[in-house]
């Protein structure tokens, strides 16, 4: 890829190693619109809501995992109780 811009002969390096280059045409910046924009203009209710997202997300995972826990000791009292009756 090609530098683009203007060299004047004040640009080079005395070692003559390297040569810088003034910005030229390539360089613009346009204005933000669109998406990029409203997301700037709110960005604290932006972080906001994508906090409470990730807490709902911790919230379900918690009580997905704490009904995972509670089945499984289910699970163990039956068998634990069903190997009781077998006994008697």
């Amino acid at each position: 890829m090609k530098a683009k811009g203007n060299v004047r002969s004040t640009d080079t390096n005395i070692k003559g190693v390297e040569i810088r280059v003034s910005s030229g045409r390539g360089m613009t910046m346009t204005k933000a619109c669109g998406l990029g924009k409203e997301m700037v203009a709110n960005l604290d209710k932006v972080v906001a809501n994508y906090k409470a997202v990730i807490a709902a997300e911790r919230r379900a995972d918690a009580q997905a995992e704490a009904a995972e826990r509670r089945a499984a000791r289910e699970a163990e009292s039956f068998a634990a109780l069903d190997a009781l009756l077998d006994t008697l």
